[in-house]
């Protein structure tokens, strides 16, 4: 990391770690392995539509879109990384509801973006400092 001019970032440390507890945790593992050999990954997807009204604009974190062997969409999974301060089941569970309206709304740009229906999406919240997901 030094080498890279990141070794005096207070923060890497600790992103490390973060990161190695989700690889090493068969739950949060899983989250990066694909489905079957013909999905696909989006990362960092920015999405602009208007919701309810309203003129919306959003990044999901990481889409993994299943196909069939005719290339068509069957299903794909949201996967929302979190990184706040959330390690007790409790707490996790409260800021998971907080971030119910974000996924419902996350949703519902996989619906026009895939043409798929909402029942075939999938959502996991990824809470990294305890290495914990929410199905949602």
């Amino acid at each position: 990391a030094s080498e890279r001019g990141w070794g005096d970032e207070p923060a890497l440390p600790e992103a490390l770690r973060q990161i190695e507890t989700l690889l090493s945790t068969p739950a949060t593992r899983l989250l990066f392995e694909p489905p079957s050999p013909r999905a696909e990954v989006w990362r960092e997807r920015v999405f602009d539509m208007v919701d309810d009204g309203e003129f919306v604009t959003g990044t999901m974190d990481r889409v993994v879109i299943d196909r069939d062997a005719g290339g068509k969409v069957t299903s794909a999974r949201l996967i929302d990384f979190k990184t706040d301060e959330a390690t007790t089941d409790e707490v996790i569970a409260k800021k998971a509801k907080g971030y119910a309206p974000q996924i419902a709304r996350y949703r519902r740009a996989l619906v026009r973006l895939t043409g798929l229906p909402v029942k075939s999406i999938g959502a996991s919240l990824v809470f990294t400092r305890a290495g914990r997901v929410v199905e949602m």
